[in-house]
């Protein structure tokens, strides 16, 4: 077994924590740190270049407090997520989710080769990108070799058909708790005033009212309005293809039509898309997300 989810409560006890190693610094610059214990590296500066670490810092933050922040829950395998899921009302949610989207959320300004695809900044840290990996790995037939992990992901996608679910890559990319994080990052950033603490920010939204709007601002957000309308889905579903693409071809391999994501920024061109991309689930996957959020999260996706 991976890690035991975080009761929110301790979740906001743990990022008040976290804020005050970071004294000096505003909350923006804290989330870009809390969302660095999860996603850095380069793909993650280019997609969000202004989020700048500004120093360790780490060493200031309770080693009791920074081990349970970044405790790994099992997703596909033991111990496999980035992060922690945290638990609200009885569900588990992933951190990385979050704090990943609530940051894409704060500009539109992105990099290489996010803009060569005509990928928007928040697909890759949204639902987006989870429906899209679904679509490569259901196209391959395997996980295998977009992720590092993808032993556990196909031992996992077994394990759903054996259990009758037609369409198992879906679940092991989109399981509950990465959706859930990815709807509440908009309910999250209603909250946001760029002034205000992450830790309140969560407070407000867990702990108030803003949990009992959950789905009416997923839906309503400015930033994501547009995917919800009747006549949407084709737009919802180039956007999945266009981010499954940018996936596929991340993956350095041989054959690859484009350069691996952490090549780009020693000089190598990506390409932009001939045509469409096409993914044969991308229909099947973005109808069975659109009918779990008509659900309101009820159930599994």
């Amino acid at each position: 077994m991976g890690a035991t989810a975080i009761p929110v409560d301790e979740l906001i006890t743990l990022i008040q924590s976290f804020e005050a190693a970071y004294s000096s610094k505003t909350p923006r610059d804290v989330l870009t740190e809390l969302r660095c214990l999860y996603y850095g590296g380069v793909k993650f500066h280019q997609l969000l270049p202004e989020g700048i670490r500004f120093g360790t810092g780490v060493d200031k933050v309770p080693p009791n407090v920074l081990n349970r922040l970044r405790e790994h829950a099992d997703e596909n395998g033991t111990g496999d997520n980035p992060s922690p899921y945290f638990v609200s009302k009885g569900d588990d949610i992933d951190l990385g989710h979050v704090v990943l989207g609530l940051e894409a959320l704060l500009s539109d300004s992105c990099s290489v080769p996010f803009i060569q695809y005509g990928v928007p900044r928040l697909d890759p840290a949204s639902w987006i990108a989870d429906v899209a990996i679904a679509c490569v790995w259901d196209k391959d037939g395997s996980a295998k070799p977009h992720e590092d992990g993808w032993q556990a992901i196909d031992a996992h996608a077994k394990a759903f058909r054996s259990k009758g679910d037609a369409e198992p890559f879906f679940l092991c990319s989109a399981p509950r708790p990465d959706l859930l994080g990815d709807v509440d990052l908009f309910g999250l950033h209603v909250e946001w005033d760029g002034i205000r603490k992450v830790s309140d920010v969560f407070k407000n939204y867990y702990q108030g009212a803003g949990l009992s709007q959950r789905w009416v601002r997923f839906a309503s957000h400015a930033k994501n309005s547009w995917a919800m309308g009747a006549s949407a889905s084709a737009a919802v579903e180039d956007r999945v293809n266009r981010m499954a693409q940018l996936y596929a071809d991340g993956s350095w391999e041989a054959g690859a039509k484009t350069v691996a994501w952490s090549l780009v920024p020693f000089g190598n061109k990506i390409a932009p898309l001939v045509g469409p991309p096409i993914f044969p689930k991308t229909k099947a996957y973005v109808a069975r997300f659109m009918a779990w959020v008509a659900k309101q999260g009820a159930g599994d996706p």
